[in-house]
């Protein structure tokens, strides 16, 4: 296959850059989506499917917005900070970021906030 052309690497730099994406989430999404540990080494295909996910397009078996407000609703119900949800997001969906999981590993979320909720309080805070 063809390698990403120059042009297509900047576009993903300038989408990062545009979405506060830092270096190591970017390239923590580059491995989700493709597997890669560098963009230099990233097809055209993949450089396609990059550059849809940072401008926000919908990508097939991704995470949907319903299981995004889910996630958070749970999460505010439970006093949960940004960093705990990441870090349970991490733990439970395997994936760095939210906006990252895929609708399965968001469903495997959504299943594990539910099971700590019927646990009661103890697991709040």
């Amino acid at each position: 296959m063809n390698k990403a052309s120059a042009a297509q690497i900047r576009k993903i730099y300038v989408l990062a850059r545009e979405s506060r994406i830092d270096n190591d989430d970017l390239h923590s999404l580059l491995y989700s989506l493709c597997k890669k540990e560098h963009l230099s080494s990233i097809t055209v295909a993949e450089a396609i499917k990059l550059i849809d996910c940072l401008s926000g397009k919908n990508i097939p078996g991704r995470v949907t917005d319903r299981q995004i407000y889910y996630i958070k609703s749970l999460s505010e119900e439970f006093g949960w900070n940004d960093k705990r949800l990441a870090g349970f997001i991490k733990k439970v969906g395997g994936a760095d970021s939210i906006k990252w999981l895929t609708k399965r590993q968001a469903s495997a979320v959504i299943e594990g906030m539910k099971k700590l909720k019927e646990k009661g309080a103890e697991v709040y805070g």
